[in-house]
């Protein structure tokens, strides 16, 4: 929940505290945090009406889709857990809204998934956000939080691919797990979370 009003009169102390400032502290409109709560450059116009309801925090909520490819007997197989589309197929769904406008120049998250080695371990943690969106916190986002394990954007690496109305921006975390059930897979744990949540936040 914001500490900026959607409508109305909106101060710049409201701002300096959503950012993470104290109150009462000095500040200004062009300071990075306060910008970065509308995604806006230093030194370009800015308006008090842009940060109606902008936020330091955007949550999502999913429910998570579970699939297998395998790759040969037993344990050979790779496992996914989350919202992705893999073979034409779909799966998972986002709950909620996937955009704001404060968060990836107000593109929407497009994909939120693992994928997981069963038998060798290692794994990998996809987001996909629509469009071009630079790899900075202001542009989008500082921390990650999936279901309560925390991920640093800093820690991913970061691609992007295709143009226009078809270009993804991608953040990817690896990391190593045991085998076990497709559907309990670092860090969404879909298993445990069938209601998951992911929070971002600058």
């Amino acid at each position: 929940m914001s500490n900026i009003p959607t409508s109305g009169n909106i101060t710049l102390n409201q701002m300096h505290t959503e950012a993470g400032g104290t109150s009462g502290t000095a500040c200004t409109l062009n300071d990075s945090d306060i910008r970065g709560l509308i995604g806006k450059s230093s030194g370009v116009s800015m308006f008090f009406n842009e940060w109606y309801g902008a936020a330091a925090e955007f949550q999502i909520t999913f429910s998570p889709g579970f699939w297998t490819i395998q790759l040969g007997p037993g344990a050979n197989q790779i496992r996914g857990s989350g919202v992705d589309e893999f073979n034409g197929v779909n799966y998972g769904s986002f709950t909620s809204a996937t955009s704001k406008s404060s968060f990836f120049s107000g593109n929407a998250v497009q994909h939120l998934w693992n994928r997981h080695h069963n038998n060798g371990g290692a794994g990998r943690f996809y987001l996909q956000v629509a469009g071009v969106v630079s790899n900075t916190n202001n542009d989008a986002f500082a921390n990650i939080n999936v279901n309560g394990t925390s991920l640093s954007r800093s820690n991913a690496s970061y691609s992007f691919s295709g143009s226009g109305g078809s270009a993804l921006t991608t953040w990817m975390w690896t990391f190593t797990q045991g085998g076990g059930a497709t559907s309990n897979i670092y860090p969404i744990y879909g298993q445990s979370y069938p209601n998951s949540t992911v929070t971002f936040t600058k």
